[in-house]
């Protein structure tokens, strides 16, 4: 097989990624023209999750016009994009695959990828479907959390129906959240006509058995210098950490309020200076309601200790780690 080497620390150094190399099956090759395997040394290439076929170029005399002709037709039979290794290319040639839109790499000097970067854009957005597939939707985490939180809540004993009505959702949102719940293997769904849910597990269990599948609930997040103190706020962030573990420090003050909530207010009036990156206070909207899970520590309302621990997820402070972690002993074991 032919040395990749330098093609390997080319691609390296233009996308952060090392791409895989391999030997294509042998059904593949034995569906190519004798004549593209004449002038074609083919490879299987793998980067940024996509798989696609390498032709490297091992006929010299072939012109540029028949290289077109062979690469798309290896795309034809394959139905995988190609990627052109070519001996060498002087300006003339370069121009004719740009304009033919073929994909080729000159280790050191060129990457073009006309075709194959929409390919890759659609394999990235597969990939992200994919990811979103084993989360759970809003609805689904707060009924988790609410569950977690109120140990003698047993959603089993309503209906689908009554819960929807209880979290503020529509029936059909809550049949989402539901199937959404099953298809993770967190609960199970039973039922006539008026289905119910039974959790797989509970307390601390559940958590450990839907940690992989909890998202932060932030959906954006924006400043301000002034609220008004009538919104349905709770204190989130660094503002709740420092309510339920010894946090101390300079701490941001924090507050959460739903998306439909926000959809009410006026930025203008409700949020003065509003502002994205500065201002004295930091606005988190959420996608499900904070008011339903909320704490009240003497007069202040806070968010839920489980949910905070997930807007604090992707956090490198030592300092918040250890007080989610001490959050997460105080509330779940």
């Amino acid at each position: 097989m032919t040395d990749n080497k330098r093609l390997s620390d080319y691609i390296y150094f233009l996308t952060g990624e090392r791409p895989g190399f391999s030997k294509p099956d042998s059904v593949s090759l034995s569906k190519l023209p004798l004549l593209i395997l004449n002038s074609f040394e083919i490879q299987v290439i793998e980067f940024q999750g996509a798989e696609m076929f390498l032709a490297i170029q091992k006929n010299p005399v072939i012109t540029t016009d028949s290289m077109i002709r062979q690469i798309n037709r290896i795309e034809e039979i394959l139905d995988l994009p190609v990627l052109l290794l070519p001996a060498s290319l002087h300006s003339s040639a370069r121009r004719k695959l740009i304009a033919a839109r073929i994909n080729f790499v000159l280790p050191g000097s060129q990457l073009s990828l006309p075709d194959l970067a929409m390919y890759l854009s659609e394999r990235f957005k597969k990939r992200k479907q994919a990811e979103a597939e084993l989360k759970l939707l809003p609805s689904s985490q707060l009924v988790i959390i609410y569950s977690i939180l109120r140990k003698d809540f047993k959603p089993e004993v309503y209906s689908l129906k009554e819960l929807a009505g209880f979290f503020g959702y529509s029936a059909m949102a809550f049949s989402k959240c539901s199937d959404n719940l099953e298809k993770l293997g967190l609960a199970d769904i039973y039922g006539g006509k008026e289905k119910r849910i039974k959790f797989k597990a509970a307390g601390r269990k559940l958590w450990e058995l839907s940690r992989n599948h909890f998202r932060s609930p932030v959906k954006r997040v924006f400043c301000c210098d002034l609220i008004n103190r009538n919104l349905p706020l709770f204190k989130s962030g660094e503002s709740a950490l420092s309510h339920y573990s010894d946090l101390a420090g300079r701490i941001d003050e924090t507050y959460a309020i739903s998306a439909a909530e926000f959809r009410k207010t006026n930025n203008e009036s409700d949020f003065t200076n509003y502002d994205l990156t500065e201002g004295k206070y930091r606005i988190e909207i959420w996608n499900y309601n904070p008011a339903i899970t909320a704490v009240k520590v003497g007069k202040t309302d806070l968010c839920d200790p489980l949910s905070l621990v997930l807007t604090l997820d992707r956090i490198e402070d030592e300092r918040l780690i250890h007080a989610c972690n001490n959050v997460l002993e105080d509330y779940l074991w």
